[in-house]
């Protein structure tokens, strides 16, 4: 997993998804490697994948911190898919748990501008300012 998310933080999210997805057929995937797996999915335009990624992180009950990284990255999701609904939503649950959020402050994050890009105007379209 580890390669994975080195991988993907450095902007090379295609080939993030080869490592994880091989961690996954050997069962070596934990809520962090869900984590990673879909903000590369969601880096390359596979909104669909990256939120069943964020779902199977969910369904395992991640830390704080991995619930903060995943709800504004699905409501960005979502507003790529035109779900206006779940856009809500999920806005709604990132705002509870972080009521100061910021959208250029959290797309800073990530470790190249194209990345930096992609995710802020996501979230831009997801309503987050």
């Amino acid at each position: 997993m580890g390669t994975g998310a080195v991988l993907n933080w450095s902007g090379h999210p295609a080939e993030a998804v080869r490592w994880l997805e091989a961690a996954q057929r050997f069962g070596e995937i934990d809520t962090l490697a869900y984590m990673n797996l879909g903000i590369a999915r969601y880096r390359l335009g596979e909104y669909g994948e990256s939120l069943a990624a964020f779902d199977r992180m969910l369904a395992r009950n991640p830390g704080r911190m991995q619930r903060l990284m995943a709800r504004p990255i699905r409501a960005a999701a979502y507003a790529r898919l035109g779900k206006q609904t779940e856009v809500l939503r999920e806005r709604a649950i990132a705002d509870r748990m972080s009521p100061f959020f910021e959208a250029e402050r959290f797309a800073a994050q990530f470790g190249t501008e194209e990345a930096r890009t992609a995710v802020l105007a996501g979230l831009r379209e997801a309503g987050f300012r």
